[in-house]
């Protein structure tokens, strides 16, 4: 029997979104990762992980949405995390994404497959960014900056719905 191959459309579509998503996930990587004593990384780092506080006490795997993520990397992650550990041995590691299948946000250990460890954790929405820094409101405030910060970049004048539009749809989509 021959595999019935997706329409071209579809293909495009899924490349498409897999790009953005990819892209946003890099864009928060970049802006956790400039917070003072926190560090971002590139591919092929040692750790290879996302971010990590310069005093090696807490690594993240950042991820854009909950479901990147399938099983058999779920098991890399945890076997990654579980090393860092090993090496840093009082340290916090967490896979944390920014959104969520309902749009809430919280932290907790992260048990899987009932492999239990208190010190490999997950985060997610806001709580994500509440943790890199220190802030449980940093997320919604970085979404509220965020359209500014484009028209400034563009030297245009952001018309006032566009705020609003903005600052809506961020927080339908984030549950903050």
């Amino acid at each position: 029997m021959a595999c019935r191959r997706e329409p071209p459309l579809l293909r495009l579509d899924r490349i498409r979104d897999k790009s953005l998503n990819n892209s946003i996930g890099e864009f928060h990587q970049a802006v956790l990762g400039g917070v003072e004593g926190w560090e971002s990384f590139s591919k092929g780092h040692p750790f290879g992980i996302d971010l990590a506080r310069e005093d090696n006490t807490m690594f993240i795997e950042l991820k854009n949405k909950y479901n990147t993520l399938n099983g058999s990397k779920k098991d890399a992650l945890r076997d990654k995390l579980a090393s860092i550990l090993r090496q840093h041995p009082k340290a916090k590691c967490y896979w944390a994404y920014i959104l969520s299948r309902d749009s809430t946000s919280g932290e907790c250990e992260w048990v899987y497959r009932k492999s239990r460890n208190p010190n490999i954790r997950k985060a997610w929405g806001s709580m994500a960014y509440g943790i890199v820094t220190g802030s449980p409101f940093s997320l919604s405030e970085m979404w509220e900056a965020l359209p500014r910060a484009m028209f400034d970049i563009t030297n245009k004048k952001m018309p006032d719905a566009s705020i609003s539009w903005a600052s809506e749809w961020l927080k339908y989509a984030t549950g903050i």
